[in-house]
This record gives structure tokens, C-alpha cells and sequence, in this order.
């Protein structure tokens, strides 16, 4: 059980600790408007979005089912709402945490049969943390990019403007451990081995 925890809290710890990052360095330079959650933290919000109780970015007005995330650049996108799919978990110990495509009662990381890669989404900070669980990474990171875009209703240029990380546990690929690889077809993403 410890091993499972420090196998899920381990990409979700350097995640969080990227987003610092990545908000603290655009503070320095013109950042978004910002908002303070009750921890005294701030996450940049979207202007052109409303903001319901949960902390989710309503839809645009216009019809249709779903919602907006905040972007890097502050600007909403519009995706489905994948919080209502039934594919979609939400994480019953940490509130405003869903698992995209996973159910995690049953999640077993160490198990021959576990996921290639597990998408969390933290509905506070509108923030996807990716792990990549399977070799080949290069293509299981493909196979993910894939299955996200066709989960958020969302293209490859939407994509690369959320606020996101991938990564890998050492467990899975020492070399590229630590490292924020990125969506393969976004400016700046690591190239992998396929």
C-alpha cells in the first residue's frame, strides 16, 4: 500500500512543484490575473470564462455540453465536460482530483496489468499531472496525447495551452525522471525514444 501511494504521489508531487515553478516565473513577467485559494496560494484564472462553486471554469455561453479550463495564457478553452464522463474518477481522498480513464479502487501500479499512463486533473489549479507508466515511453506518450484530445474535445495547438505536466518515475526510465516532458507536438517538448 505505501508502495502504491509513493508510485501515485510521486508524479502528482512534481507536478505541483512545476506549477510553482512555472506560476512563480510568470509573475516576473506579466502574468494573468491571479487568484488566492485558502492555502495562500495563487493560480492564474480565465478572464473570459464565469467561475462555479467547485472552482471549474463554466462553458462559454453558446449550447453544448461542456466546460473551460484555464490556459497558460489565462485564456479559457473550451473542452467537453469530462468530469461527467463515467470514464472519468474522482479521487475520494484528495477532493478536486479526477483520474481520467482510470478506475483507482482497482489502480495496482507494480501489476503486470496496470494503465501505461494515468491523467489526474486538479480542478482548483485546472492543472493536468501525466505519469508514463510503460515502456516504450515515446509511444505510450503518443497513445496519451491521443486519448486526452479525444477526452477534452480539444486540438493539438489547444493542447499545448494547458496548464499540464508529463512526466516518468525513475522506476520506468531513470534518464528521463524529473524532466517535464511535454506533448510531443508542443514547442519545447522532450524528444523520447519510440
Amino acid at each position: 500500500m505505501k508502495r502504491l501511494f509513493l508510485i501515485i504521489a510521486t508524479p502528482v508531487v512534481i507536478g505541483v512543484m512545476a506549477y510553482a515553478y512555472w506560476h512563480t516565473s510568470l509573475q516576473s513577467g506579466g502574468a494573468p490575473a491571479a487568484t488566492a485559494t485558502q492555502s495562500g496560494a495563487t493560480f492564474p484564472t480565465a478572464p473570459s470564462a464565469t467561475t462555479q462553486q467547485s472552482g471549474l471554469a463554466a462553458a462559454p455561453s453558446g449550447g453544448g455540453s461542456g466546460m473551460a479550463v484555464a490556459g497558460i495564457n489565462g485564456q479559457a478553452i473550451a473542452t467537453s465536460d469530462f468530469l461527467a464522463s463515467a470514464e472519468t474518477t474522482k479521487d475520494q481522498r484528495n477532493p478536486g482530483y479526477y483520474y481520467l480513464g482510470v478506475d483507482t479502487s482497482m489502480l495496482d501500479l507494480s501489476a503486470a496489468s496496470s494503465p501505461p499512463y494515468v491523467i489526474t486533473y486538479m480542478s482548483d489549479s485546472q492543472y493536468f499531472n501525466i505519469a508514463l507508466y510503460k515502456e516504450p515511453i515515446g509511444q505510450v506518450r503518443e497513445a496519451m496525447q491521443q486519448d486526452l484530445m479525444r477526452r477534452l474535445g480539444i486540438t493539438q495547438d489547444q493542447m499545448c495551452q494547458l496548464n499540464y505536466m508529463v512526466s516518468v518515475p525513475y522506476w520506468v526510465n531513470a534518464r528521463f525522471t524529473g524532466e517535464s516532458l511535454g506533448f510531443s507536438f508542443c514547442p519545447g517538448s522532450v524528444v523520447l525514444p519510440k
